[in-house]
């Protein structure tokens, strides 16, 4: 199975390569550091990296990662209920719920360099 580095580590070489990669998660997100930093480049000098879901982004790195953070406590207690509900017989409220993200800027951004 291939990581995100590789394809993030790939698109720096393009002509007009991204100042920012963002990854699907924050696993995703630190395999990216990891691709970028043993090829030489550095979080967020040449490159921001910015994660996804919050639950790994504590866990030991060179940098503390920015990431979207997701409530996922309130997440899998909504599932519970939906799950305990249709067992009881009772329709969910809705097919489509929106939980409030928010982003937590640590270590790996910075404004792009002009």
């Amino acid at each position: 199975m291939i990581g995100a580095g590789a394809p993030a580590r790939a698109m720096l070489d393009l002509a007009d390569p991204p100042t920012a990669i963002f990854a699907a998660s924050d696993p995703s997100a630190l395999d990216v550091i990891r691709s970028l930093t043993r090829d030489g480049f550095r979080i967020p000098e040449d490159v921001s990296v910015i994660g996804y879901d919050d639950t790994y982004a504590m866990l030991p790195a060179p940098r503390l990662l920015t990431t979207v953070h997701t409530p996922v406590p309130e997440l899998g207690a909504l599932a519970v209920r939906t799950v305990l509900g249709l067992r009881d017989g009772v329709a969910p409220v809705s097919h489509h719920v929106d939980l409030a993200t928010s982003l937590v800027v640590r270590e790996t951004t910075s404004p792009p360099i002009q």
